[in-house]
């Protein structure tokens, strides 16, 4: 059977007397400042080692490790190895929670972690990039694999508070940088669902023919439609798809000009998203 360094001090400190020269039994004060420095291994398997002694009850270990976490707990949680490392890749295996900020509150989970989940979710679950192609080459970068650096940011953004109590925001990727793959502080921004609308890729058509274009008899007609009036515009028949789709283009990157402009004077997009979706190409 091995024994831990951890049993082995224990088994010290149970020692409560030793003998003198005389071979009379000596008792002494048990000093458990011994403890200090003794390392043991987790359940999760990280080692941890207490920094600091104040009684059985109150303790301090530091995990070996990158992030080398301080932990509270008492010698018996310890010594059992049921201290919990808050730094652990948890999520989908690459995402790790920390111990920083509340992932509930009241027993329901707050809405900055239920979105970094997701986002962790989208990239690095199997399944769910087998349902959706469009995450099948997204990542997560690596500071936002870190839970606290996902909040601090969220929660410092201009839009913040319309995003928390309003269901229809979301996080948009690739308004700023075109094509961008990677979720990260640089290029992902707060935005309207009507906004995210705009960019959204679209799902693969069972015909061949482009976006914004449909068959009519022997020529080929071209829509758009205004995400926030819902209102639908006909551009026009033409002989040829490459024609129709031209039209629906040129309108389409000229409605999300405006719409950029719009938002921005009425404070809901920040000055890069409103710069990336002036840009955008269809």
């Amino acid at each position: 059977m091995d024994i831990t360094y951890a049993d082995y001090i224990d088994t010290i400190l149970d020692s409560n007397f030793i003998f003198g020269w005389d071979s009379k039994p000596k008792y002494k004060k048990r000093s458990y400042k011994y403890r200090i420095g003794t390392t043991n291994i987790n359940y999760q398997g990280y080692e941890m080692k207490i920094i600091k002694y104040n009684n059985c009850n109150d303790m301090i270990v530091e995990f070996n490790d990158s992030f080398h976490t301080k932990k509270h707990c008492g010698w018996k949680e310890f010594k059992k190895g049921e201290v919990k490392n808050p730094n652990v890749p948890t999520v989908y295996g690459v995402g790790i929670v920390g111990d920083k900020y509340p992932t509930s509150i009241n027993k329901e989970k707050t809405k900055e972690y239920e979105t970094w989940k997701t986002i962790i979710k989208r990239c690095y679950s199997e399944n769910k990039r087998e349902k959706n192609k469009t995450y099948e080459d997204c990542k997560v970068s690596e500071e936002w694999k870190y839970f606290p650096n996902f909040y601090e940011w969220i929660i410092n953004q201009p839009n913040y508070e319309k995003w928390k109590n309003n269901k229809n925001w979301h996080i948009d990727k690739d308004i700023i940088k075109q094509g961008n793959k990677i979720y990260d502080s640089k290029y992902c921004c707060l935005v309207p669902n009507y906004i995210n609308v705009l960019v959204r890729k679209k799902k693969e058509r069972k015909s061949n023919l482009p976006v914004g274009v449909v068959k009519n008899g022997n020529k080929y007609s071209s829509f758009c439609s205004n995400p926030i009036d819902k209102k639908k515009a006909h551009l026009g028949t033409f002989d040829t798809p490459e024609e129709a789709f031209q039209s629906y283009k040129k309108y389409r990157e000229e409605l999300n000009k405006k719409i950029a402009e719009q938002e921005y004077i009425k404070g809901n997009i920040t000055e890069k998203c409103r710069d990336g979706l002036i840009n955008y190409k269809i």
